[in-house]
């Protein structure tokens, strides 16, 4: 189960003064960001677009780019998006190994974007960041960073991505700009304007191989790897082959079915709200059934999927009693990988093994969409989730943190 906290607006105020990236007077997060006054998030909140975050990713690159070219600092500096034709170009550095261009093309999601900082007196690349458009059934949209690699100006270039990426969160009305880290620079702990930092939230994953040994004594142990460029209809043939495989088996205790419907999302809508109220945070959820609708159904290539549980009757009769959350995202030099965002049954139909087929259909999906991961988060206290995950092959990523700012646009 994800951890959610719900934020009032959090006002990033510290200046780059320091640093010389950005003039005194610039701050570097404010609500009322140049983005932010005009016109284009309230046209996010109406449809979302890849072209429509390009543009967003583009003015902000544009707008910063402006304040830091013609400081001294390294010679000025230039930021500007990745295209699509210049993926493989510093790939070795950030990721270890080359990323050939036409590979990532037809590998990655559509919500998957980069920025690069270069010197531009000669033009090397002294950052760049990579990041992706992710969900949350409680909050709505959320800026999640992949990979940062900084090594021209440290926590400087850091920060100065983050301001980019901060801008470019109000313009899509996101509600988070979120990341995960091994090392905390200085900066995250000085002044006011920390990010959110939870250290009692965990990170765990399934990769490949544990995968497989999950779902070896099951019909999901045939899953084969679809090939072809990422798309919904690709997706829905995924999730489509892996529910006919774990649906058929004999008098199941529980059948599930992708949400696909106008009803699905009220049912939806109603069990998001069970989960708050289970975790004591009845008044936590800001999303209804329309706000699902607009970044799921209505995309053509969807924001969030959703798994829904059906508790069989003695009668024949079905109840949808869980659902399972989740987001199809790409990391850089590992390619895809499927975030479970939330797992819940209600509490009456428990114990009978609907969360374990529920991530054994997850664990298949993962192998037909060949992704390298199945990645979800629980709170460290809860020893009993923690047993579970572990005897299913998950491992907790020790070390790793998640900060983030939130807020609304």
């Amino acid at each position: 189960m994800t951890y959610h906290v719900v934020l009032t607006l959090l006002l990033w105020t510290r200046t780059l003064f320091a640093s010389g990236l950005l003039p005194p007077e610039q701050p570097v997060f404010q609500s009322s960001s140049r983005i932010s006054a005009t016109s284009t998030t309230s046209d996010a909140m109406a449809s979302l677009t890849k072209g429509f975050v390009e543009n967003a990713i583009d003015d902000a690159c544009h707008y910063i780019g402006e304040k830091v070219k013609t400081l001294r600092t390294n010679g000025g500096l230039t930021v500007r998006r990745i295209r699509d034709q210049d993926w493989h170009i510093g790939s070795e550095e950030m990721v270890g190994k080359d990323v050939d261009a036409s590979d990532y093309l037809k590998s990655r999601t559509p919500w998957h974007f980069g920025i690069s900082v270069h010197n531009a007196h000669n033009n090397n690349i002294i950052g760049r960041v990579t990041f992706y458009v992710a969900y949350s059934s409680w909050s709505g949209r959320i800026i999640y960073i992949d990979r940062m690699d900084c090594k021209g100006l440290n926590d400087e270039t850091e920060e100065l991505l983050l301001r980019i990426l901060a801008d470019v969160a109000l313009a899509l009305d996101c509600v988070r700009l979120t990341w995960r880290h091994t090392t905390t620079p200085k900066w995250h702990s000085a002044g006011s304007n920390q990010p959110e930092m939870h250290g009692e939230v965990l990170t765990l994953s399934m990769d490949k191989d544990a995968m497989a040994k999950f779902v070896s004594d099951s019909p999901l142990k045939n899953v084969v790897p679809l090939e072809g460029g990422f798309s919904k209809d690709l997706v829905d043939t995924a999730f489509s082959t892996c529910l006919d495989k774990v649906n058929n088996i004999p008098d199941a205790t529980f059948l599930l079915r992708l949400a696909q419907k106008q009803e699905d999302l009220e049912t939806i809508e109603r069990l998001v709200q069970g989960l708050a109220d289970y975790v004591k945070e009845p008044d936590a959820v800001e999303m209804t059934a329309q706000d699902y609708l607009k970044d799921g159904f209505a995309l053509d290539n969807p924001l969030w999927y959703c798994l829904l549980v059906d508790k069989v009757n003695e009668d024949g009769s079905r109840y949808t009693c869980g659902y399972a959350f989740v987001f199809v995202g790409y990391v850089l030099g590992e390619g895809r990988f499927i975030y479970l965002e939330d797992l819940y049954l209600e509490v009456d139909h428990r114990g009978d093994g609907g969360g374990k087929t529920t991530m054994k259909a997850l664990a298949g999906l993962c192998q037909a969409l060949q992704c390298s991961r199945l990645y979800w988060q629980a709170l460290d206290w809860n020893t009993s989730g923690l047993s579970f995950y572990n005897k299913i092959g998950a491992k907790v990523h020790e070390g790793e943190k998640t900060s983030r700012y939130a807020g609304e646009a």
